[in-house]
């Protein structure tokens, strides 16, 4: 929603820019927030908020979950071919998802 404000500010200053008429007669173009909080230290918080959940969701989505660390890590027991749970991701590039105990259906006995 911040991002969206944001967005709204920069084509307010744009049309000001454009138009050559600026906010409450100010010499510059200026948004409303800039009404209060210098365009510097705005700037570092628009894009602050915006930034740090934005890194969060990445960490968050390159840490593995359980199964995904089960999946591309350790072996893990294989309740339909026991004898096969050592082939894990030694000798393969990436995870052993195709592999049978990963429970892919695409392959066979």
């Amino acid at each position: 929603m911040l991002q969206f404000w944001h967005h709204v500010e920069h084509l307010l200053l744009i049309l000001q820019s454009s138009t050559g008429v600026n906010l409450l007669g100010r010499p510059v173009p200026t948004s409303i927030v800039q009404l209060l909080v210098p365009r510097v230290e705005l700037h570092l918080f628009y894009n602050f908020i915006v930034f740090v959940p934005m890194v969060v969701a990445m960490v968050l989505h390159m840490r593995p979950n359980g199964r995904n660390a089960r999946r591309c890590g350790a072996p893990a027991p294989c309740p339909r071919w026991p004898d096969r749970c050592t082939a894990t991701a030694a000798g393969r590039s990436g995870c052993p998802w195709a592999s049978p105990c990963c429970g892919s259906s695409s392959s066979s006995p």
